[in-house]
């Protein structure tokens, strides 16, 4: 597994084979991904352990298997989380995703004002056809 970012000076978001890269966020990908992108210099690429690393932001124009799980095995639909999904996340794994939903993870000052912008972000992405 390689762990990739998108440099920030070179772009705000950015598609490569149905994978959506932002700024500045980490995203975990395949060995042929990373290899692949490794000579790009948009990306910072790096080899990653995969048990340390966690991905933030996980958006892709086919996610298939990414879905996350919720309660009781039921799926939710790609890149939706829930307000109990949000509260068991790292202030730095909310700040990614907020960052992924193109929001300023600045406007928040707590966790309940982080998992709020995130539906928020959510719920207008949404409505665009962004998800």
């Amino acid at each position: 597994m390689f762990e990739v970012t998108l440099d920030p000076k070179k772009g705000k978001s950015f598609d490569v084979g149905g994978t959506i890269f932002k700024a500045g966020v980490p995203r975990s990908v395949s060995d042929d991904l990373g290899e692949y992108l490794k000579g790009n210099e948009f990306f910072l690429v790096s080899r990653s352990d995969s048990d340390n690393f966690k991905d933030h932001g996980t958006h892709t124009k086919n996610e298939g298997n990414q879905t996350p799980s919720g309660e009781n095995g039921e799926n939710n639909p790609p890149g939706s989380y829930t307000e109990k999904d949000l509260l068991k996340l790292k202030q730095a794994e909310q700040e990614g995703i907020i960052q992924s939903l193109n929001g300023d993870p600045g406007q928040a000052k707590n966790a309940q004002e982080r998992v709020a912008l995130i539906l928020k972000l959510q719920e207008i992405a949404q409505e665009a056809g962004l998800e």
